[in-house]
């Protein structure tokens, strides 16, 4: 008997075994796919990166106007390929300054100054000077220099309207600037064009230059001239002038303009001696008028 009702149990055991797998399996298959499906939904979104600056910034800074945003953030479409905004021009750089020099008796300021347009900075024949040609860019400034004169200084502002060039006088057969390795296809000279910003309200001559280098002019500044390529290196024709010896000029250009009727600065001193004449007949006048005046 017992027997008998163990036989019945085991077939129906199967039965029950297959429908609780049955049961038991479709649950896992249903939780394994639903994990599945966020696992792949999760690796399609950008989580925030915790170090990106925008996201970690305090809230006090994320109001400020000049922190950058990406173009999202900021409200602006982005835009791809061809219509993509073109890349901002860099900012404009200060200019550079340099010192030409050139003799008053073959071309003077004047002769810069009378073609309105500018002039053609040519005849070089330096390689550190025409270096320095190659290195100039438009805008830059100049002092304009007269040298090998009775007074050299410093007269006048030029600036750079074309960059250099190869220069076309380094080509004419016979010319005075005439090159035979100067060829087109390998130039070996070149030349810019300057235009003359102004005049200076007074020459501020080399040897005042000279004094304030050596500490002995008025109001300083010896030790920033004291390095200036004028003085260093006195036979190039186109010299660097570093921003601290141009504001010096500039500065001496001003400091006596008030004090030339006192016999100082440019022509004070000329005036002074005309007045005194040769052989002292200056002196002479001026004390037959002040016995003239006596006796009125």
């Amino acid at each position: 008997m017992l027997l008998r009702q163990l036989q019945v149990l085991t077939r129906r055991l199967p039965g029950r075994v297959g429908a609780l797998e049955t049961t038991t399996t479709k649950p896992s298959v249903s939780l394994l796919v639903t994990t599945r499906a966020r696992a792949a939904a999760a690796s399609r979104t950008q989580l925030p990166d915790p170090a990106d600056p925008i996201i970690s910034m305090s809230p006090a800074a994320a109001k400020r106007k000049d922190v950058q945003r990406p173009p999202e953030e900021a409200g602006a479409p982005q835009k791809r390929g061809k219509d993509a905004p073109a890349a901002a021009a860099p900012a404009p750089s200060s200019p550079t300054y340099w010192l030409v020099k050139s003799e008053p008796d073959e071309y003077s300021v004047d002769d810069l100054d009378a073609g309105k347009g500018g002039g053609m900075w040519d005849g070089v024949r330096n390689f550190s000077a025409r270096n320095n040609l190659r290195a100039m860019r438009r805008g830059d400034l100049c002092l304009f220099y007269h040298s090998s004169c009775a007074i050299p200084g410093v007269v006048g502002i030029a600036e750079v309207t074309r960059e250099a060039y190869p220069d076309p006088t380094a080509a004419q057969v016979g010319g005075k600037y005439y090159d035979a390795k100067h060829t087109a296809d390998n130039p070996r000279w070149f030349c810019v064009d300057l235009r003359l910003e102004r005049r200076l309200k007074r020459m501020v001559k080399l040897s005042e230059i000279k004094e304030a280098a050596q500490g002995a002019g008025k109001g300083g500044g010896g030790s920033v001239l004291s390095g200036m390529q004028l003085l260093t290196r006195p036979r190039l024709s186109v010299q660097g002038v570093t921003e601290e010896e141009w504001r010096e000029v500039m500065r001496r250009e001003e400091e006596q303009e008030g004090e030339e009727g006192e016999g100082k600065g440019a022509g004070g001193r000329g005036v002074a001696a005309k007045a005194k004449g040769a052989g002292g007949g200056g002196a002479r006048v001026a004390s037959a008028a002040a016995k003239a005046k006596r006796n009125k």
